[in-house]
């Protein structure tokens, strides 16, 4: 199924993600690289925070591990945790389509909380981000060929859902343990996000017209799901498995993701984020680190490129007169 998912997404958007990492080149140029924080948050805890339905409840408990935790929010939960006074430290994002942009619109993002893109992002979303920003290199080729300019980018998983961006760039820091929270996964409640998330996102459980999948949840019973959060939990189940740190799993009305620790979120923050840590030292120590931009580099190969796509449309004139 992610095969088919990953298939799919390049036939279907494959324009718009060529034209999104053209377009974020730029903003890359401007930005600090994922390479920076490599093992940067080695012993501290992470939280990656979804939209599923449980989210609501873990509300209050964000808001105190504030200081105690990093926390990593997927894009489409950025608005919701602002309005509950709540200040990521990060934010990712990873679709390519423009409706993504919305997501940071109609309210004030905190100052401190940084961007991570992935490359093929919508280039809106990212050049108008207000904060700091940080990407990371991708097994696209563009990236590739771009690393002589931009320098050492860092390695990140690309990921199936935004959640999944989020938790690669918690691993990628060496934070342990990598708390869960709001990654659902299923369709415990009536919709499918937490109230408050965006509407244009949060599916009814009587509009999803595909057949149900039922899958272990983590109260031991089966809970139901579609294809694609099918496909996100063995995602994540591989990617946990590959994965040094310890993966909590927070969400005690979520599908069951094998390698993951079922602990309730009350009791994983007593246990692994009791007390404050230097979070806001080791981000700023990060972020000072100075960039690996090239100018002579990209100049060069540059003008490289501009004359191969001249040659190649003299070619192409010439077949054509042939």
């Amino acid at each position: 199924r992610r095969q088919q998912v990953e298939l799919v997404t390049v036939i279907k958007r494959g324009r718009e993600m060529d034209r999104n990492s053209i377009r974020n080149l730029a903003v890359m140029a401007r930005s600090k690289s994922a390479a920076h924080f490599e093992g940067a948050f080695k012993g501290l805890p992470v939280i990656v925070c979804g939209a599923g339905p449980s989210l609501t409840a873990a509300l209050p408990l964000l808001r105190a591990a504030q200081g105690r935790a990093v926390i990593i929010v997927a894009d489409v939960a950025l608005r919701l945790l602002v309005r509950e006074g709540i200040e990521p430290d990060f934010v990712a994002t990873l679709d390519m389509k423009e409706a993504t942009s919305t997501f940071f619109q109609g309210f004030e993002i905190p100052k401190k909380t940084a961007l991570v893109f992935d490359p093929d992002c919508y280039h809106g979303t990212s050049e108008s981000f207000p904060g700091p920003k940080l990407s990371y290199e991708t097994a696209h080729g563009l990236q590739g060929w771009s690393k002589a300019f931009l320098g050492d980018q860092g390695f990140v998983d690309k990921g199936t859902s935004v959640a999944h961006t989020a938790y690669f760039f918690a691993a990628f820091t060496g934070a342990d343990p990598i708390l869960l929270v709001g990654v659902d996964l299923c369709y415990p409640a009536e919709h499918s996000h937490a109230e408050g998330v965006q509407d244009s996102v949060r599916q009814k459980v009587a509009e999803v017209a595909r057949k149900w999948i039922m899958v272990p949840g983590v109260s031991g019973s089966p809970v139901r799901t579609v294809s694609n959060f099918s496909t996100y939990i063995t995602h994540f189940e591989g990617a946990i498995s590959r994965t040094r740190a310890r993966v909590i799993q927070t969400s005690e009305i979520g599908a069951l993701i094998r390698g993951a620790e079922n602990l309730s979120l009350p009791a994983a923050l007593e246990k692994y984020a009791p007390h404050p840590l230097p979070i806001a030292e080791r981000i700023r120590r990060c972020f000072e680190r100075p960039p690996g931009w090239n100018r002579t580099a990209f100049e060069t190969l540059s003008a490289d490129l501009l004359a191969s796509l001249a040659r190649m449309q003299e070619a192409c004139a010439e077949g054509g007169k042939l």
